[in-house]
């Protein structure tokens, strides 16, 4: 039993000690591969691209000249942004399901997950 509180107390102190989520996520991403059960249409996944600022500011490149620009908040293991370049757009939800130092994982609402690289 005491061992396991020791544990849980190590474990919960190596979490504290991490960077807040967003100073983790800051910086540029390229897609480099994504994954889906349905079929995807054509794209070029070097046009895929995510950036992220420690103040809460992204933009996002997809395929076709897609670009997207806003605001974006991190709460548990979800990234939620808002489009700001679009005045239809609605906040999107993506689940972070992994994020360390140069290695993002994304899985969005229709079960697709991105695989992301650290560029700068």
């Amino acid at each position: 039993m005491l061992r396991k509180i020791a544990l849980i107390a190590v474990y919960s102190l190596c979490f504290a000690c991490a960077p807040p989520a967003n100073e983790r996520i800051a910086g540029t991403w390229q897609v480099v591969s994504i994954t889906s059960e349905a079929e995807l249409p054509e794209h070029n996944i070097d046009d895929f691209r995510l950036s992220f600022t420690k103040e809460g500011a992204y933009q996002y490149f997809g395929n076709l000249y897609y670009r997207e620009a806003g605001i974006y908040a991190i709460e548990g293991s979800y990234l939620y942004t808002t489009d700001t370049l679009n005045q239809e757009a609605s906040e999107k939800v993506v689940q972070i399901i992994k994020l360390v130092k140069d290695s993002l994982y994304l899985r969005m609402a229709d079960e697709t997950v991105m695989k992301l690289s650290r560029i700068e």
